[in-house]
């Protein structure tokens, strides 16, 4: 039977989070006095109606109400292939949820959101490929529906992020499985819950690093031949092998324009038998992983090391828990060990000072009441409904906390701003996540265990997913958030006074662009005294935003408070000094470097 967590303590509507400074500073931050933030209901009734009746603004923006779209994959069709995920409906939890919005809540700004959906296979097949599919579901969205915004509460990965975003110029919000690439290049139109593909990547084989598991490994990585599994993915994984003189070796399989990849398995597998691998970083989606895993045992590959990262699942009990409900007790007890990083929660629950976090609860027990359902909870060994319902909870209070703030008749680029700039948002487990420059995602590094230590075995089989160590909040740059500070502002609280102290001409100015296209608030640039070496001044309280323009320049600076005589910069200077938070004076060992930054 599973072990019923202790409730999380709430206070003056401020959650006591136990797990340290960081989060505790992160719950600190909110504001939960607004009408979609609150700890103690989904939301707050309407005030007053709006001054003036709402009127038409643009295309997806009527006066009755903001045209929200979801991407709903239907995943019953896994059922067809045995594969069945016990994770509930997706989609009509997010229709719960905005059908909340709507009546309970009162709508925003006397307006509602009008909530469509298009589906999109999660197998393919037939005369057309998953992506060809995918592709129409972005263009349903945009060109028939006029989304405002587009919601995506299961992983649909490849050209659909991009298709949103890049073409058509329309927010995306997903919760995984989407590429760094499309995120960079969504240029704030797309967000996610969780890191990107290759950042998640490149964390798992750094952690697998730090742990000595590919100390004088033989690596193969198997990548199937999907559209959605870009080169960029594979570099991500070369590149982190590399900085510790490693290197992998591809063994590729055919998906034949499906999610099921099983074309040339076999191939593959007498390949990384021949060659000696010995740790093995599975790229496949998640119907592919236990077709791997039986192919190795039927040819009887010696048990390797397995390295994944959240890629299509991966990290989550209801698709860890198939390769040993496929494979049987052999199955489970060969991918016994493998190492996995992702940005889920997954597991968590499992560790002996958990506790129910007040936001998951009150998701979990909004949508159990508008279902008439019993209340899904984070220790079912039986399902994952609980996480599905607080994702999807989670995504429907950023879109309406948007709404709210882009203030009465907003234009589809005051909406975009506004999803683009939240600040701190709810996610499960209440990990710290921010919609600002600061872009703060929390990752954890897991083990699957066969049979499970920590507990029941989740669904059918005996093993399951166990956090090894605790979670990283990254920042936008996918470096580790000190866990007891400093801590940085959005680049948009933070003034920078830049002073070239070198000898290469017009420097200052091009490093206070590039600041200010990170979101900076920038001075004029100005000169410093002649220097060698670069250093950041920081006013009292700023020392974590100097680190972070450090770590945006790629800058190995000191960091060193603003002295109480300024003997830096000419006199005529000083005052651009006294109005700033931080101050970059560039020295000539990194002038050559910085002037070809682009």
């Amino acid at each position: 039977m599973a072990t019923i967590l202790p409730e999380g303590s709430v206070v003056d509507g401020v959650y006591l989070d136990p797990r340290g400074l960081l989060f505790e500073k992160f719950q600190e931050s909110f504001d939960r006095t607004g009408r979609f933030t609150g700890l103690d209901a989904f939301c707050r009734p309407a005030g007053d109606p709006p001054e003036s009746e709402p009127v038409t603004v643009e295309s997806g923006i009527s006066a009755e109400s903001i045209v929200v779209v979801q991407i709903d994959t239907r995943l019953h069709e896994l059922t067809r292939i045995g594969f069945d995920v016990p994770v509930g409906e997706p989609g009509t939890m997010v229709a719960t949820f905005v059908d909340l919005v709507n009546t309970m809540c009162g709508g925003i700004h006397g307006r509602t959101l009008d909530l469509r959906t298009t589906e999109v296979s999660a197998l393919g097949g037939g005369s057309l490929d998953i992506d060809t599919l995918r592709e129409a579901a972005c263009l349903e969205a945009v060109e028939i529906h006029e989304a405002a915004v587009v919601l995506a509460a299961t992983p649909i990965p490849g050209t659909v992020a991009g298709c949103l975003t890049q073409r058509h110029r329309v927010s995306h919000l997903a919760v995984r499985g989407i590429s760094d690439l499309d995120l960079s290049r969504g240029r704030g139109l797309l967000h996610s819950i969780e890191v990107g593909d290759r950042t998640g990547l490149s964390l798992a084989v750094g952690a697998a690093i730090d742990r000595g598991l590919l100390d004088g490994a033989t690596i193969g990585v198997v990548v199937p031949d999907a559209p959605q599994r870009s080169d960029d993915v594979m570099a991500a994984i070369e590149h982190a092998l590399a900085e510790v003189g490693l290197a992998a070796a591809r063994y590729q399989i055919g998906c034949e324009g499906t999610t099921t990849c099983q074309v040339g398995l076999d191939t593959a597998v007498t390949a990384m038998i021949h060659n000696g691998v010995d740790v093995v970083v599975p790229l496949v989606d998640m119907t592919s992983l236990p077709w791997l895993v039986l192919e190795m045992l039927e040819q009887e590959m010696p048990r390797p090391q397995f390295v994944l990262s959240g890629l299509d699942g991966q990290g989550l009990d209801a698709v860890a828990s198939r390769v040993a409900e496929f494979g049987g007790s052999i199955a489970g007890a060969y991918y016994d060990g493998a190492l996995v990083v992702d940005g889920s929660a997954t597991g968590s629950q499992r560790l002996d000072d958990a506790e129910r976090r007040p936001f998951d609860r009150l998701c979990a027990e909004t949508w159990a009441e508008a279902e008439g359902v019993a209340v899904p909870t984070i220790e079912s060994t039986l399902d994952d409904v609980h996480r599905t319902v607080v994702e999807a909870c989670s995504l429907v209070r950023w879109v309406a906390r948007a709404a709210e703030a882009a203030g009465p008749d907003p234009s589809r680029l005051a909406l975009q701003v506004a999803l683009a700039n939240l600040g701190p948002v709810d996610v499960p487990d209440m990990r710290p996540t921010t919609v600002d420059g600061r872009r703060w995602r929390t990752v954890q590094v897991r083990r699957y265990e066969y049979p499970c230590e920590h507990g029941a075995g989740f669904g059918a089989s005996e093993g399951c997913l166990v956090p090894d160590g605790p979670p990283v909040v990254l920042d936008r740059t996918g470096v580790p958030v000190p866990p007891d500070g400093p801590f940085s502002r959005p680049p948009d609280q933070v003034t920078v006074f830049v002073a070239n102290g070198s000898n290469v001409g017009g420097l200052a100015g091009k490093v206070t662009r590039l600041l200010g296209l990170d979101g900076y608030q920038t001075t004029s640039p100005g000169n410093a005294y002649r220097a060698s070496l670069s250093t950041i001044y920081y006013r009292e309280g700023f020392l974590g935003d100097a680190s972070a323009i450090g770590t945006t320049l790629s800058l190995p600076a000191d960091e060193v408070p603003i002295p109480a005589l300024i003997d830096f910069v000419a006199p005529s200077t000083v005052d651009r000094v006294l109005a700033a938070d931080v101050v970059l004076v560039i020295g000539s060992t990194d002038a050559r470097r910085l002037q070809k930054t682009d």
